[in-house]
């Protein structure tokens, strides 16, 4: 077709108009990959049962009802999910050293998997007054499954025993996010 338009059979459903593999000419066909397959979006108030508080440097704590789950529409090593999970987080004044480190995790059918751990001082805080700020937490991940897949968090303050909460209060919201690439 040499790059006009008239005479090109028409394609069937879900087809898209391109350029042929050899630059000549116009044809329908499938789109190739790295689209998006579905977004998933989740707000979390907190408040209570959404507020969760930790001072033992040692042991995580579980943010239960901070997740955001997805069910993948392929279980091919190539599609991904990116995950952003966007807790409030408030430090404890009353320290003069006082961090988050979180862990990523991935429940499959009831099978939990600890996908991340970061470092020891995401968001070091050093000062006398409380400090209230939204975490963004990031974390890109081949589940490999057309299984649901929840997304959730654990944290603690690495450097002492002061307070470090999640959740933000009162109305505050936290908002969770996944994202399916193809």
């Amino acid at each position: 077709n040499a790059g006009a338009l008239d005479g090109i059979p028409i394609g069937t459903a879900g087809q898209f108009l391109k350029v042929n593999s050899g630059a000549t000419g116009y044809e329908f066909g499938d789109v190739a990959g790295g689209a998006f397959a579905q977004f998933q979006y989740r707000t979390v108030l907190g408040g209570s049962p959404n507020e969760y508080s930790n001072s033992n440097s040692g042991a995580y704590v579980e943010a239960a009802n901070h997740y955001i789950d997805i069910t993948p529409t392929s279980n091919s090593a190539g599609t991904k999910i990116l995950v952003n999970l966007i807790p409030h987080i408030l430090l404890d004044r009353g320290s003069t050293d006082v961090g988050l480190q979180y862990q990523i995790h991935r429940t499959v059918g009831g099978s939990t998997t600890d996908l991340l751990t970061s470092s020891s001082v995401q968001f070091y805080y050093n000062g006398s007054n409380n400090i209230r700020f939204p975490a963004p937490i990031w974390y890109m991940d081949a589940p490999q499954t057309t299984s649901s897949v929840r997304y959730s968090f654990r944290f603690k303050n690495p450097h002492g025993a002061s307070t470090i909460s999640v959740g933000g209060g009162s109305n505050i919201q936290n908002h969770h996010m996944a994202w399916e690439l193809n």
